[in-house]
């Protein structure tokens, strides 16, 4: 179950900054561009690009800091990043994680599938569906005091919502994604297959 703004909502787009635009494309960006060309990719795979691009020019400063890793399956954000994403229970007692706007703007378009949750290592492990392009990527979000996610044990829906304050309504985009608890094979590359 996954809730998103509605079609009907404004969707602002950020405006790339001089130093954004002066930094140079990946080396095979022309060959990839060139590729998607030539395919008659479906809508929601286009869709799908975009939130991935979205992400992307917002990790773009944080690559050359350590913070963000990208591998051939998975996302993973480093530690200091990963505070800005607020995760403990909400008021209603469920497993809750809060972005700041800057993140929502990516977030609230990626094309998840669940959130899981490995307990032993403090990590939250947010998996796209399994359709191309991204096809069952993930995204590794650490937690820097494990007690947080503990009360999570039992749950069954995460809830992500943009922070705010609690005296205001909040009628921005919200997402409920099923919480699963991810085993240690999740990250073997023999079971990866096994398990997305």
């Amino acid at each position: 179950m996954k809730k998103l703004a509605t079609e009907g909502e404004a969707t602002s787009v950020r405006r790339l900054t001089e130093e954004e635009k002066s930094r140079p494309l990946p080396s095979d960006a022309g060959a990839l561009l060139t590729e998607l060309k030539k395919q008659q990719l479906p809508e929601g795979a286009v869709k799908d690009l975009r939130a991935f691009a979205r992400f992307y020019m917002w990790a773009i400063p944080l690559f050359e800091m350590g913070q963000v890793v990208i591998g051939k399956k998975f996302v993973e954000l480093g530690l200091v990043i990963s505070k800005r994403f607020m995760v403990g229970l909400g008021r209603d007692k469920m497993p809750r994680i809060e972005l700041q706007p800057p993140e929502m703007q990516w977030f609230a378009h990626m094309p998840w599938a669940y959130a899981g949750i490995h307990y032993k290592t403090g990590r939250i492990i947010l998996v796209c569906r399994p359709e191309k392009p991204l096809s069952a990527c993930f995204f590794i979000l650490p937690v820097d005091i494990l007690q947080k996610i503990e009360p999570f044990r039992g749950h069954k829906f995460i809830n992500i919502a943009e922070t705010h304050l609690y005296s205001t309504p909040y009628n921005g985009p919200k997402i409920c994604l099923e919480l699963k608890e991810i085993e240690d094979g999740f990250f073997t590359k023999q079971k990866v297959k096994n398990k997305l």
